[in-house]
């Protein structure tokens, strides 16, 4: 399936498959250890913060900054799933996340992060997509995990 012209994400089934995957993924890391299903209200600021604030910021730096560098430098291959650009972005995103997480949780952030990657190569580098899934996946977790 091809994307959508740039700017068109919204007319992506794949980015609304995306996005279903994450609200319906989410609850289901109740099932690992030391993580509780505790659905709350984290309050306006934190969830302002890591649903409306630091979603852009982040996919700034690590999608319009590291990524697109890292594209110009390691073109993607034809037929690979995952660029190289992309999953050194995501490792680097998912090691920043130590200073704030337990680290199993900071690494497990790189998968996300691979998938925000994936939608930024499939719109020609546009941060319409990365943006709203990144503020979808903080959104479930500190709703749905806290």
């Amino acid at each position: 399936m091809t994307a959508p012209p740039a700017g068109l994400f919204l007319q992506d089934r794949l980015f609304w498959l995306a996005l279903a995957a994450i609200v319906a993924i989410t609850p289901m890391l109740a099932v690992l250890p030391g993580v509780d299903l505790a659905p709350k209200w984290p309050g306006s600021i934190p969830f302002t913060l890591a649903v409306l604030v630091y979603p852009p910021l982040e996919e700034v730096v690590f999608r319009a900054g590291l990524h697109a560098w890292l594209l110009r430098r390691w073109p993607p291959e034809s037929g690979r799933l995952l660029s190289r650009a992309n999953s050194v972005t995501a490792i680097i995103f998912a090691v920043t996340h130590l200073w704030f997480h337990p680290p199993l949780w900071a690494l497990a952030t790189a998968l996300p992060a691979l998938l925000f990657g994936a939608f930024f190569e499939r719109h020609r580098q546009r941060l319409g997509a990365p943006i709203i899934l990144h503020a979808a996946c903080n959104a479930a977790y500190f709703v749905l995990l806290g």
